[in-house]
Formats: structure tokens, sequence, C-alpha cells
């Protein structure tokens, strides 16, 4: 993994635990709500726009085709940016409703405003970061990114005892001065591109040229709509305290993630391109799925044996109670590498439909499960365990589908074997 990535997750973390210090349980549950949001509204605002600039400016070979690239890249921004205003001034109402129980309305209307127009800043930021990744430029990016968490860390120091109004500041602030510097460095490295004046043209045809995908648009808006609602039906049943906990849990789970994917992403697709033979790639499959397989297993064995002082160091004393829902919830990663390898495999093959619909049955089917959980009181702990079920459900969907399609050789027998053999194990432990 670079290092800049590692230094992102360390500053991210440093910012979890700054709100929880001064902020407490329920400022967790809070702020990782305006997180989801945040997300959901850059995927819809986006729609895929992100990938489709690195890929259309990468294999763009003339001065001229990057630069219609950045002309309607300029017209798809404006259009984003008037429809998050807008989502603001007339939608928000009905997304703080969804997000909190009525009577909380009052308290958190403004903040919601807020973080919509947060998220529109950092649609606009990631944009920036996307047209640089098209030329490779590793060093201004970093030079963002850095930027960006560090001054993300600096306001939550400074916002978190502003009550609602400072939490909903918090994320998006350090994408203001992102997004400033990414517009200086854009106007360097593509300075003959922006020189060149582009012929006048429909609005309505310049947008139709506009780097979008629907699939790149449909796949994190569903991911990142259930993983809200999960928080959201908690908040409503559990309370805001009990979310706080949940969303603590999910933060380690998530943060786990991105420090082995991150590494992983630059180094599986495109090792994956260069093997001709299809034995061999599935090989390959195996042996980088047999790492994580460890690597995971290991992290989620040091999390049965240690999550309360884990939630003690990264948040504070008052998580040590969420230390059975952070071990049960973490089982879920032995299975979710499994998950990421198929997933990737069907990248690599632009089976992405397929990816798709698979997401969708694990969507249609846990949201459900947790609402029924939750309208029947049953114990908080009931839902990280329903977690778990669902994605052994759809490890088992991924292999079938990946079965049809490549046959059984896909499936090593020592990755099966290893995975659950840890599981049953550390199961014991935990029980």
């Amino acid at each position: 993994m670079s290092t800049v990535a590692l230094i992102t997750v360390f500053l991210g973390v440093l910012t979890t635990k700054i709100i929880a210090f001064y902020g407490g349980v329920e400022s967790i549950g809070v702020f990782s709500l305006y997180q989801k949001t945040s997300t959901i509204i850059v995927s819809v605002l986006s729609m895929g726009m992100m990938t489709v600039i690195v890929q259309r400016i990468s294999v763009s070979e003339t001065i001229e085709s990057v630069a219609k690239i950045l002309h309607s890249i300029k017209y798809l921004l404006v259009l984003q940016v008037s429809a998050g205003i807008i989502i603001a001034l007339y939608f928000s109402e009905y997304i703080t409703l969804f997000l909190f129980n009525s009577e909380l309305y009052s308290q958190y209307s403004t903040s919601v405003k807020i973080v919509i127009i947060m998220a529109t800043i950092i649609l606009i930021s990631k944009s920036m970061i996307s047209i640089l990744s098209g030329r490779i430029e590793i060093r201004k990016i970093a030079i963002i990114n850095i930027t960006v968490s560090s001054l993300t860390l600096i306001a939550a120091y400074f916002l978190i005892n502003h009550n609602e109004i400072g939490l909903s500041l918090i994320y998006g602030s350090g994408s203001i001065v992102g997004m400033i510097i990414g517009y200086y460095l854009i106007k360097k490295v593509y300075a003959d591109e922006i020189d060149i004046k582009i012929e006048r043209t429909n609005i309505a045809k310049t947008l139709r040229s506009a780097p979008i995908s629907k699939w790149l648009f449909l796949y994190p808006l569903v991911t990142s709509s259930v993983l809200l609602s999960i928080q959201v039906i908690i908040g409503k049943f559990y309370g805001i305290e009990s979310l706080g906990l949940y969303a603590a849990v999910t933060m380690v789970e998530t943060a786990f993630l991105a420090i082995v994917m991150a590494a992983m992403n630059t180094y599986f697709l495109p090792s994956l391109g260069n093997i001709k033979k299809t034995n061999d790639k599935i090989d390959f499959a195996n042996k980088v799925l047999f790492m994580l397989i460890v690597i995971t297993i290991l992290f989620v064995l040091f999390v049965a044996l240690f999550a309360k002082y884990i939630l003690y160091i990264l948040f504070s004393e008052q998580f040590q109670g969420a230390y059975l829902i952070l071990s049960i919830q973490c089982l879920s990663l032995i299975i979710g590498v499994h998950h990421w390898v198929f997933a990737n495999y069907l990248f690599h093959n632009d089976q992405y439909k397929t990816y798709f619909f698979l997401d969708c049955v694990w969507s249609v089917l846990i949201i459900p499960s947790i609402y029924w959980i939750s309208i029947n009181n049953y114990p908080l702990v009931y839902i990280a365990w329903t977690y778990f079920v669902m994605t052994l459900i759809s490890y088992l969907l991924y292999q079938t589908t990946i079965v049809m399609n490549y046959g059984k050789r896909m499936i090593d027998k020592r990755n099966v074997l290893t995975s659950f053999g840890s599981l049953l194990v550390i199961i014991y432990i935990i029980l």
C-alpha cells in the first residue's frame, strides 16, 4: 500500500477519535449518517463520472480530444452543482425525516442542508482528482488527498463543540481547499488543452458526450443506500447512542478494508490483465485470495481477542460495550475477501451487470431482515449476526455464479477450508 493511502487512513482514524472523544457516542452515530448520506449524494450526482474521466483521458491520443472531455466536464459540473443546490433547498426536509425520527427534525434540518452542500463540494474535489488521475499525476493527487484529510482532522478539533452544525461541517470541510488546489493544478497540467477553443455546440449534445456510466452510477448508489438504510433503521429503533456504537464498529471494519484493498487495487487487476492463459489467471486469483484470507484471519482473530482495547484506543471508553458486536461483525470480512476477488474477476471480464445483480440480491435480503429484527426489539448484536449470515448467503450466490461462468477450477478447496475452518475457531473464541 502506498504511503499516501496509509497517511490518509491514519488521519481519518484520528478524525473519528477526536469526534468520539469530544463528542461522545451520539456524535459518532450522527457523523456516520452524514458520511453515508454524503456518499449517496455524490454517487447520484456523479453518475459514475470519476472512473470514466480517468479512462477517457488516459486513452485519448490528441490534445483536442482531451480538451473536448474537459469541456464536457465543465458543463456537467455546473449541472451537478445546480442539482445539489436544488436538493438542499427543496428535498432536505424529506432526507432529514428519513434519517431521523420526526421529533428530531428541527434539531437536524439545517445540518442536513449543510451536508448536502458539502457533498457537492466533495464531488467537485473528487472530479479534480479524477482529471489529474487521467495523466497519472500521482504526486499532485497525493498533495490533494493529504491536504483534504489533514484539514478535515483540524476542522474536527475546532468544530466538534459547535453542536450539530459543527458536526455537519466536518465532513467535506477539507474538500473546499482540495477543490481549490485541484483547480490550480489542473490549469498547470492541462494548460495546452485549456487554451484550445472548443467550437460552440448545443449543451444537450455536449452533455450526451459527458463522461458518465449508468452501471458505475447504479452500483455505488445501491451499496451506499443499503449501508445508510441499516444505520437509519438502527437509529430509529435503537436510538442515536446505539447507532453510534454500531457506526464505530463499521468504521473499524472499513478502516481495515481501506488499508488492505488500497494495496490490492493497484496490483490485482493490472496483474490479471497481463496474464494471457485462463488457467494461469485462475491460479493467480486463488493465490491472491489465499493471501487475503490469511491477512484477514489474523486481523479478525486479533479483534476477537482484543475488541475492547481496540474500541478504547480508536474511540473512547464509552464504546467498549460494543466489543461483541465488533467481533461478530468482523467475521464477515473473512467471507468478504472472497467477494472482492470474485467481483474483480467479473470486472476483468466486463461482467458489470452480473456483479450489480448479485449485490442487488444481497440488498433485497439484508434490509428486510434487519428491519424485522429491529421492530421485534432484538438485541443490537443480532444485527451483526444477521449481517454475517447474509454475507454467507451472498458468498454462496457469488460462488455459484463463478462456477457457472468459469468452472469449478475457480473454487480452490484450500481457500474454502481455510476460511470456514478459521471461522469456526474464531466463533468458538467469541462465544
